[in-house]
């Protein structure tokens, strides 16, 4: 496995410019993901695979999900906002400043 070597930059300016490459970077490796896994499942989604570096068996779960529509739908909006838990979160909204 690759060693991984972090420089926190000092200065804050510096730090909101890495954090932006960061945020970049994942975009980057978030599509090229889907990519690969879309051809996983153009090829049969095979349920054993192994390359030079991975090895991988296909592991298939179901997921459950609340239907909020038919929630408010069945209990009324009212219902739905006096049981919403409200979290108060904060973020940087980072903008690439082209030269």
């Amino acid at each position: 496995m690759p060693v991984l070597k972090i420089n926190i930059p000092t200065e804050v300016a510096e730090v909101i410019d890495r954090l932006g490459e960061i945020i970049e970077l994942r975009k980057l490796v978030d599509a090229e993901e889907k990519l690969l896994k879309e051809t996983l499942e153009k090829n049969g989604k095979p349920p054993y695979v192994e390359g030079k570096l991975f090895r991988a068996n296909l592991i298939e779960r179901k997921r459950s999900t609340l239907d909020s529509a038919a929630v408010k739908e069945a209990l009324g909006e009212s219902w739905v906002t006096e049981h919403t838990k409200e979290t108060k979160y904060s973020f940087y909204d980072l903008t690439r400043i082209t030269t």
